[in-house]
């Protein structure tokens, strides 16, 4: 029963490292974002410049937001298979503490 508990405690720190990876990774690419919209009032350049900048930008700007519900999509999965993975443990270590008591009633 230590074993499945210790498993549990393991499921549940690599959830909370995921969860504070994911939402660093979430902070990063909002900066990433926050500094295409500074550098998209840059001045002093040519109209066409600006508008190759501006499509530039744009076009990372998307990627960045697709990155980041990619990141969503993938954080949510893993916080799903750990939640499984928590119910399963805790479930493992009901039936073996069943079992002990059951064994334990009968001697």
């Amino acid at each position: 029963m230590s074993t499945i508990q210790s498993e549990r405690d393991e499921a549940l720190n690599k959830l909370q490292v995921l969860e504070q990876w994911f939402k660093e990774k979430e902070e990063e690419l909002r900066k990433a974002v926050e500094r295409y919209e500074s550098e998209k009032n840059i001045r002093g350049k040519d109209k066409d410049d600006l508008v190759r900048m501006i499509e530039e930008k744009g076009d990372e700007n998307k990627e960045l937001l697709q990155r980041l519900e990619s990141c969503k999509d993938e954080f949510e999965e893993l916080k799903a298979q750990h939640k499984n993975e928590i119910r399963a443990l805790e479930a493992k270590s009901h039936e073996s503490w069943v079992s002990e008591e059951t064994i334990s009633l009968n001697n």
